[in-house]
């Protein structure tokens, strides 16, 4: 036997100090807001990598993940181009 370990992802992605006051909230401007302050986006950055794990144990589909999300950020981002 061992000891098994766990995290609550959703506690770690949704709770503390780096998602408040909203981390309940889909808000995916605050990727953009965080962007501003190189601390913060690199603590977020480490919270997601927890999701998708590291090494031989990352998920499959991380690559696909975040050109979605930066697909999003582009989409949220961009001005619209017939009202500049």
């Amino acid at each position: 036997g061992g000891t098994q370990v766990g995290v609550a992802m959703v506690a770690m992605t949704r709770g503390g100090e780096l998602w408040a006051p909203d981390g309940d909230v889909f808000r995916p401007e605050r990727w953009i807001e965080a962007a501003e302050n190189d601390e913060r986006f690199k603590e977020m950055c480490g919270v997601v990598d927890l999701v998708f794990g590291y090494g031989k144990y990352t998920c499959l589909g991380k690559g696909i993940a975040w050109m979605e999300l930066n697909k999003v950020l582009v989409e949220v981002g961009a001005p619209e181009p017939l009202n500049p």
